[in-house]
């Protein structure tokens, strides 16, 4: 920073200077007197730090001077220098139930009373008069009228002025603090060298924040307008709603149901709801208070579940709820949770169901854990969540969809009545989210994809996970909280959060639209180029095929799924077996070289050898600092390799007895004695020595083709869990003993893929040599050069740090790597190309398709905001015309129709934002390759 070097040579003296000169009387320094009274101030004075009058005044003058202002800090000075002072100690009163600066006859008649107040400024003791006047209000509410909010309901001792308490509800918001952190910088900010004692404050602070909690939540969602107030609030009422999501009555066509049964499926999937559920194992409560000391003031009014309700259904059905072991992944969200259960914790966690598409909370839609991630736990989620709308069609996603929707049918069928989903089973859809899905198995990916799953566009499900980021920012505060304080603080911020939602709508749709559009455009266009160059009646086969599995994909195999399974090195080895074997029935007096070894043998026993030298000289090269116990040990293991090493030689001379002469030359001259410098002379390294039969060249680029092909599929497999060790790691591990293992753990895989990755170059080198010789065309297309920056996994949102920094500087690593990009590819026969070019057909349409009703979604979805903000607006309208049917004063109606008032101006506000920053959306969106509309006729789908 320039500006700031500049400061740190030239300023920071002069800076300096100023800042001292400050502490002085600076420009009162030739003052005398007082300037409203002349009462002398040479050796008393008194200054304010909250005015920006720098002034000296008498006591009697800043007395009256602060009148308004009875927080400010005040400061006298006795002669040498400014000393702490407060307006208590000089006799000030704050009189309250009038207009502030007034003086009625009540105030001779009341007695002065002591109050102790939180302010921004800090901890203030201030003398008090209450208004005794003949219709006068009581305490308690002359201390709100006056924006003082009371600690207690009788005889207050204790208040915090309005603007701190707004000031730490925001500020917990932003930065999390909590309450305890916020008090100590009051105390620090009262009196920062100790030498003053603070009246400790801060139970009271707790409380009177808890109650400005739930009265912000009550006023901001109507309650203060309805006669019914707090003890008529519903559950699920006093949320933020997700306004891009359907709202039956609010954004929704009346017709909305007749619609969907009159015109098919064409607006069905636009109407679905798309949910995410997962759990968290960081905001846990440890074993502090309970419901009945600390029960929630908002009582299921927002997004945990009420308390009770979730007790009895655990209660109920926590037993006759089995969890399943895992069949598929061998997931450890189970597992790791039930052996999280500690004695001290009350809560091991958080489970919820969130909007998968926005990230939003959803009303009713969290409760805690007991023990683990249960299926208990998590159905109560869901399915309170389902009870908070009419929309008859969901899409869930779910790290362990493929275990909890097994049984999830049986399981709705114990469950009462009021719980169960108002929708068969087969509305909905359950899936994976697509970062948690390469950990599954490849029924999976098939089965519970994304990708694959129609009227879904591009969302990926992932959405709660990122919700959990600034959750865990409260798992420190809210561990040590009673159950209702703990309920009551998420529910703040969980409002809170979907409001900052709702001010991103504006940049954040126009953001999408316009990186949909593009790719909307690319993915039809490849997608129309590959489909013209299938034969028509192939083409139609394969349309009909995939339409059949979307239609009903229990009844019609799923299209995506290979047919013709590539070949593998061991599938090689297995058939040169038999062959041998066969031969060995039909031959039974072979040759000593028969006898000996067959020559597939050899060559396989050779690329093992060949491995076992590159990964020898590794640890050769990293003992030279070990013990000498370690060296030993690895130099009888070379030993031990070259004894074998020189038996598979003396074998290699019956079959190629020109081996051995050029090994002997090749051993001339070489100083090195090492088993890794032993030359093999494979058929691959032979041929530019002396000449080789045909058929062991044939042999020996089947068997490296094969292993190619294994090594290739190996970093794929290790690229995929190392997606999800970085996962784990991330969401899971805590302390340092548990990183540094997970961290070892990657480690040690990482390994496993660049030995994998520099066995597949050696493997793809032989190749080369073999290739003139067997006469091979185009393997080099399909087996390309791997270079380091194609080993990167297949998700662009990968937490490897390292390929971030790589996706920075190289945009163009977004796209998958071609090591992605060949399953089913096979050289073999007409029907493995067959088989890899209908699922490259079928992804290439999936993908087009998924751009499409993406680019449709987002359409409906700015409609629906635009809607919400409209029904908003005219709800607020009609509570600001709403009558009370009891006498009321006419300061409470004013301020009652001036908050709705308010708030149907910010949603016409934000209604506007939003048309004005959607009026910049591409000309593609609407009107490019591919696009479609809302209002066409004929969505043209690809």
């Amino acid at each position: 920073d320039p500006v700031l070097k500049k400061w740190a040579e030239t300023s920071v003296d002069s800076y300096l200077a100023e800042l001292l000169r400050i502490d002085g009387r600076h420009y009162s320094i030739s003052q005398i007197t007082c300037p409203d009274c002349s009462t002398s101030v040479v050796l008393v004075g008194y200054r304010c730090l909250g005015c920006e009058d720098s002034q000296l005044y008498c006591k009697a003058c800043l007395v009256k001077k602060h009148t308004p202002n009875p927080f400010h800090k005040i400061q006298h000075w006795n002669g040498t220098f400014f000393c702490r002072d407060t307006l208590h100690n000089l006799g000030f009163v704050l009189s309250l139930g009038h207009p502030t600066g007034q003086i009625y006859p009540c105030s001779s008649l009341a007695p002065v009373k002591t109050l102790v107040v939180l302010d921004m400024t800090g901890v203030h003791t201030l003398n008090v008069l209450y208004c005794h006047c003949f219709q006068a209000q009581d305490e308690v509410r002359q201390l709100l009228r006056s924006q003082l909010y009371p600690a207690t309901q009788t005889s207050p001792r204790t208040a915090a002025t309005f603007r701190l308490l707004e000031h730490f509800h925001l500020l917990s918001f932003v930065s999390k603090v909590s309450a305890r952190e916020y008090y100590c910088s009051l105390e620090r900010m009262t009196d920062n060298t100790s030498s003053v004692s603070v009246l400790d404050r801060y139970r009271e602070l707790l409380r009177m924040v808890r109650q400005w909690r739930l009265l912000k939540l009550l006023k901001r969602h109507g309650r203060g307008h309805d006669e019914t107030g707090y003890a008529g609030t519903k559950r699920g009422e006093c949320v933020v709603r997700c306004a891009p999501c359907p709202h039956p009555g609010v954004n929704l066509p009346i017709d909305w149901l007749v619609c969907l049964s009159i015109k098919l499926t064409r607006f069905r999937w636009l109407y679905r709801l798309f949910l995410a559920m997962d759990a968290n194992f960081r905001c846990v409560r440890l074993q502090v208070s309970s419901e009945a000391a600390d029960p929630s003031l908002n009582r299921g009014s927002a997004y945990i579940i009420e308390a009770g309700t979730a007790h009895n259904h655990i209660c109920t059905f926590g037993k006759k709820i089995p969890d399943d072991i895992s069949t598929c992944s061998n997931h450890k969200a189970l597992k790791l949770a039930s052996m999280r259960r500690d004695p001290g914790l009350a809560v091991t966690g958080l489970a919820t169901t969130d909007c998968s598409r926005h990230d939003a909370k959803l009303p009713c839609s969290c409760t805690d854990l007991q023990a683990g991630e249960r299926y208990v736990n998590m159905d109560l989620t869901l399915l309170s969540t389902l009870q908070q709308t009419d929309i008859d069609e969901a899409v869930g996603s779910y790290d362990i969809m493929c275990m909890f929707l097994s049984k999830f049918s049986q399981r709705t069928l114990t469950y009462p009545l009021n719980l169960r989903p108002k929708f068969p089973a087969t509305s909905f859809v359950g899936l994976i989210p697509k970062f948690h899905l390469p950990a599954h198995r490849e029924d999976c990916h098939l089965n519970f994809n994304f990708n694959y799953t129609p009227r879904v566009g591009r969302t990926d499900g992932e959405g709660v996970e990122r919700g959990w980021a600034v959750t865990n920012t409260l798992a420190s505060s809210i561990k040590v909280m009673g159950p209702g304080s703990r309920h009551d603080v998420l529910d703040d911020h969980f409002g809170a959060r979907n409001w900052i939602k709702r001010t991103m709508f504006p940049k954040q749709f126009l953001a999408w639209a316009k990186e949909n559009s593009d790719s909307r455009e690319e993915a039809v266009t490849s997608f129309k180029i590959f489909d013209a160059g299938i034969p028509e009646a192939t083409r139609t086969e394969w349309r009909q095929a995939v339409e059949n599995w979307e239609k009903d994909p229990k009844q019609y195999p799923n299209p995506y799924m290979p047919t013709v399974k590539p070949i593998t090195f061991d599938k090689v080895r297995l058939r040169l077996a038999e062959a041998k074997a066969c031969e060995l029935v039909r031959s039974p007096a072979l040759d000593a070289v028969n006898q000996e070894a067959s020559l597939s043998s050899l060559l396989i026993e050779g690329l093992d050898f060949r491995e076992l030298q590159r990964k020898m000289a590794q640890e050769l090269a990293g003992a030279t600092k070990g013990t000498e116990n370690a060296k030993s040990k690895i130099l009888e293991k070379a030993n031990s390799l070259r004894r074998r090493i020189d038996v598979w030689c003396n074998t290699q001379g019956l079959h190629f007895p020109a081996a051995v002469v050029v090994r002997r030359k090749l051993s001339q001259g070489v100083s090195s004695n090492s088993v890794t410098e032993i030359p093999l002379l494979l058929p691959s390294d032979l041929i530019r020595h002396v000449a080789i039969p045909l058929s062991a060249l044939k042999l020996q680029w089947e068997l490296e083709y094969a292993l190619a092909e294994d090594t290739l599929e190996t970093i794929r497999q290790g690229l995929l869990q190392r997606t999800y060790l970085y996962k784990w790691k991330d969401r899971y591990t805590h302390g340092q003993r548990s990183s540094t293992r997970s961290s070892a753990t990657i480690a040690r895989l990482q390994d496993r893929i660049n030995n994998s990755a520099t066995h597949y170059r050696i493997s793809r080198k032989a190749l080369g040599s073999l290739a003139p010789f067997v006469e091979a065309a185009g393997w080099d297309n399909v087996l390309k050069d791997l270079k380091p920056e194609d080993i990167r996994p297949l998700n662009r949102d990968d937490v490897d740090p390292d390929l971030q920094v790589q996706l920075t500087r190289d945009p163009s690593l977004k796209a998958p790597s071609w090591i992605w990009c060949m399953q089913g590819i096979n050289r073999e026969g007409e029907a493995e190309m067959q088989d890899a070019l209908r699922i490259g057909w079928c992804k290439a349409r999936a993908c087009a398709l998924r751009y499409q009703e993406e680019c449709l979604l987002l359409q409906e979805e700015m409609r629906r905001i635009l809607q919400t903000y409209d029904f908003e607006a005219n709800t607020w309208t009609e509570r600001a015309n709403d009558t009370p049917s009891t006498m009321v004063s006419l300061e409470y109606l004013e301020g009652r129709k001036a908050y709705a008032e308010y708030q149907r101006f910010v949603r016409l506000r934000m209604a506007v934002e939003c048309k004005e920053k959607w009026k910049k959306l591409p000309s593609n969106f609407l009107s490019g390759e591919g696009a479609i509309g809302l209002e066409d006729e004929v969505y043209n789908f690809v």
